[in-house]
């Protein structure tokens, strides 16, 4: 008999989203009620939509949370630096790959293609079957975790290559290493990364900085946020390393690094990792480091000893064609608000 699936919007209050997100072999931290509502508050232009998946009987089997903006009246899917970002959810007495699943990802596959020009979801890793997407109309491709296995942190720099292993080795000697959990530290994070960002030219606005700060601030109090630094002798701030931690399956993620580029930088961010991989390894299982979306950050992340573990990235039919059409529409509005404000400097003259 097949499962009927009815998807509707739910809101982060509702108790059943959090009940299942409890239950789900894709409990991470990224699609907990808190981290979603942080996300989409105070100085960001982010909206959330959050399906619920409903069987027959009104129990919440699956749901998905979606993180956009708003752009001349479509639902864009911004540019988020969290991992496995929209990932569907299943209730944990859904089996893996079985018809019940099969039916909650086909109903979420068919929704969410109405609701957004384009989509990119980034399956949870015990994810394994796309075969609901594809047969929607999605694309699918593998893309790469690299982790470090913290159970057995005393082999990861064995595990490096020899050239970055002897990088190590001499930072760790040359550089005082810490964990600063004072919010200055917030500040001194954001004026590196700005540094690092600006080679990419990348500068962030008044409101990104704004929008950084709640967000960063919120993970410290909560304790969701390990902040590594690494220092001079002197006490000169070199870089700081951000990892964001998810208790509810033991795992530590990699988010964001700043860092003065006067130093040696093929040093410092490899080094910095490997500090925190010794602070995480007493409480957390493993340390992930993100995919490798280019050769040169895939050849960075496997010179690290790290493991690849496969996920799938699911994206829309005819992604490409809403992007240009997303970036002709940006780049109007930008020509005209530049020309409005031309106009009234004119007039003020």
């Amino acid at each position: 008999m097949t499962l009927k699936i009815e998807v509707r919007e739910i809101s982060t209050e509702n108790k059943e989203w959090h009940e299942l997100v409890h239950s789900s072999r894709q409990n991470i931290l990224f699609v907990d009620q808190r981290f979603l509502n942080i996300w989409t508050t105070k100085g960001t232009s982010n909206h959330l939509m959050l399906l619920g998946c409903y069987d027959e009987s009104g129990c919440l089997v699956g749901g998905q949370a979606i993180i956009h903006r708003k752009f001349m009246g479509l639902r864009i899917q911004g540019s988020f630096n969290i991992s496995y970002r929209c990932t569907p959810i299943l209730a944990g007495h859904i089996r893996e790959n079985s018809p019940e699943q099969y039916e909650i990802l086909s109903a979420l596959a068919r929704v969410t293609r109405k609701k957004f020009p384009y989509l990119k979801v980034e399956f949870h890793p015990n994810l394994t079957d796309t075969r609901a997407y594809l047969n929607n109309g999605w694309h699918a491709e593998p893309q790469y975790a690299h982790t470090w296995d913290l159970r057995n942190v005393d082999n990861i720099l064995q595990n490096m290559h020899r050239k970055k292993r002897s990088y190590v080795r001499k930072a760790l000697e040359t550089y005082e290493f810490n964990v600063e959990r004072d919010k200055k530290i917030i500040d001194e994070f954001l004026r590196l990364y700005t540094e690092t960002m600006a080679k990419f030219s990348w500068c962030p606005n008044e409101n990104w900085s704004e929008s950084f700060h709640h967000k960063a601030n919120w993970l410290l109090d909560e304790k969701l946020l390990l902040p590594c630094t690494c220092r001079a002798k002197t006490g000169e701030l070199i870089s700081v390393a951000l990892v964001i931690l998810s208790p509810e399956n033991r795992t530590a993620y990699g988010w964001l690094i700043g860092y003065d580029h006067a130093y040696a930088s093929y040093e410092i961010p490899a080094s910095l990792q490997y500090y925190s991989a010794t602070i995480l390894a007493a409480n957390f299982d493993v340390l992930d480091l993100g995919d490798g979306p280019n050769a040169n950050l895939f050849a960075y992340k496997d010179s690290l000893g790290t493991a690849s573990h496969p996920f799938w990235v699911l994206t829309t039919k005819d992604t490409k064609k809403w992007i240009k059409v997303l970036d002709f529409l940006r780049d109007t509005r930008q020509s005209l608000q530049k020309l409005f404000r031309q106009r009234i400097h004119a007039f003020d003259s």
